[in-house]
């Protein structure tokens, strides 16, 4: 990236039936670009000069072709930021047109020749970080709230952008340099009337840093399933109600539901929000003794999705006898994380009972109605309580607290860790305070890897190629 180029890329979708559209320029050849492309009515220069072009000003024109005839590409309004008060730090404009992947291609065409470069994905908030306007933490959270698919997952994200992370990290930072810098004055100027180290202080301060740093690891797990997801195997035998099931959670119908047994034959996978979490339910094939070939290849589907979901809703039907296929169905989740629906409690059965099930100590069925949207909301407690995130949404969310949503962040604290455990050490065997210093640089070299302070140009690029273009 060089940031003496100036670069251009629609910042909206170039959708054909978009009613607007938005074309985002940045760099120094900004305002120049602005003076060779628009233009009056009468195709005269809208602007004289760079003075003219008053910032945070929306000005009304026609966008010109530089390299053809005088006619207007189209209609638009303007807009001038000058730097370094823009998203970027730089001077920036943004050109608001009409939409259509048609017509936007037509103005962009025009910045282009104008003197700009086709931007790279997240080129423009890459250049707000190197400049200064964002530190990579909220650059990141750029990313997530764009991609965002939950409101719990939109709030984390926010905040984020706000800070929050920022703020937790520079706070540990700052114990830090203030550590370091009493043990270096010592170094320094050790015949000078300078304070004498509190190697005790130093160790409390270390630790209180360390604690500060695991609370925020210890958020990540309910910051990944917020990001990512939890995947749900639905199974159970032939027509209990797992498509019903399905359906009603995805409040869709999206797969098909006849009494015909077997009807599911593959899996059918869905996302779903349930409770501001991302979900993605897989629907599977009932588990019985398989009728042909195709049936029994569901089936053993079935089996591999139950191992590779993150937890397994078993269904089993209070219509009737627990069966041979519940029982087996039971003993294969076992150690897995799992959530039993006893579905048609409408129609239960005298021949039915819970005591029949092996289940797990302290395990306890939820009895729903899938056919009278029964105890659904009491279903979907159980399974956000299983997979844990009732009570971090207590602990982390919905204490506004700073939430770790992302792997490289999450390994940069482990590295943290490990370098406070290796300075409390140094401490503890009495090693030359010199040697101190070395692991107090590498947690701080840590955690500024977090807020982009010690990050190298290979981590920039794969951060910012998952941006799209424009942003």
């Amino acid at each position: 990236m060089l940031l003496d180029e100036t670069i251009a890329a629609p910042a909206t979708l170039m959708n054909a039936s978009a009613a607007i559209g938005i074309i985002r320029i940045t760099g120094d050849k900004s305002a120049d670009i602005l003076i060779k492309i628009m233009a009056d009515k009468g195709a005269a220069p809208l602007f004289g000069g760079r003075a003219e072009i008053k910032p945070r000003y929306m000005h009304h024109g026609f966008v010109m072709d530089p390299g053809g005839a005088p006619e207007a590409v189209d209609e638009a309004m303007v807009c001038f930021y000058r730097g370094p008060a823009s998203y970027t730090g730089e001077d920036m404009a943004e050109i608001f047109c009409h939409g259509g992947s048609y017509n936007m291609s037509k103005v962009l065409g025009a910045v282009l020749k104008a003197g700009a470069r086709a931007a790279a994905p997240g080129e423009f908030t890459k250049r707000a970080c190197v400049n200064g306007k964002l530190d990579l933490c909220q650059a990141e959270a750029v990313c997530d709230i764009i991609n965002s698919k939950t409101d719990s997952f939109h709030k984390v994200a926010v905040s984020q952008i706000k800070g929050s992370l920022s703020f937790e990290i520079n706070s540990i930072k700052n114990e830090l340099i203030a550590v370091l810098a009493d043990i270096e004055a010592n170094l320094d100027f050790p015949e000078e009337d300078v304070e004498p180290v509190d190697i005790a202080a130093i160790r409390e301060t270390l630790l209180g840093c360390r604690r500060k740093a695991l609370a925020l690891l210890s958020s990540y797990e309910y910051g990944r399933v917020l990001k990512d997801g939890i995947k749900i195997t639905i199974a159970g035998c032939p027509n209990v109600g797992k498509s019903s099931l399905f359906n009603l959670l995805l409040r869709e119908n999206r797969a098909i539901v006849t009494e015909i047994p077997g009807t599911t034959r593959d899996v059918i996978e869905e996302a779903a929000n349930i409770g501001g979490v991302a979900f993605t339910l897989a629907d599977t094939a009932g588990v019985r003794a398989p009728a042909d070939i195709v049936e029994k290849l569901g089936i053993d589907r079935t089996f591999e999705n139950i191992r590779g979901a993150d937890l397994c809703l078993l269904v089993i039907d209070a219509g009737r006898a627990v069966s041979a296929e519940d029982i087996e169905l039971i003993a294969e989740t076992n150690d897995s994380a799992r959530v039993i629906a006893v579905n048609k409690i409408d129609a239960k059965s005298r021949a039915f009972s819970v005591n029949c099930l092996p289940l797990k100590d302290g395990e306890k069925p939820v009895e729903i109605s899938v056919k009278e949207n029964a105890n659904i909301d009491a279903l979907k407690a159980a399974i956000l309580k299983t997979a844990g995130l009732a009570s971090m949404g207590e602990s982390y969310g919905a204490a506004g607290r700073a939430v770790i949503t992302s792997a490289r962040h999450a390994a940069a604290l482990k590295n943290s860790l490990a370098s406070f455990d290796d300075a409390v050490e140094t401490i503890d065997a009495n090693s030359p305070i010199d040697l101190l210093t070395i692991d107090i640089r590498a947690a701080l070299a840590s955690l500024g890897e977090i807020v982009g302070e010690t990050v190298t140009d290979d981590i920039l690029h794969k951060i910012f190629e998952k941006f799209c273009i424009g942003k």
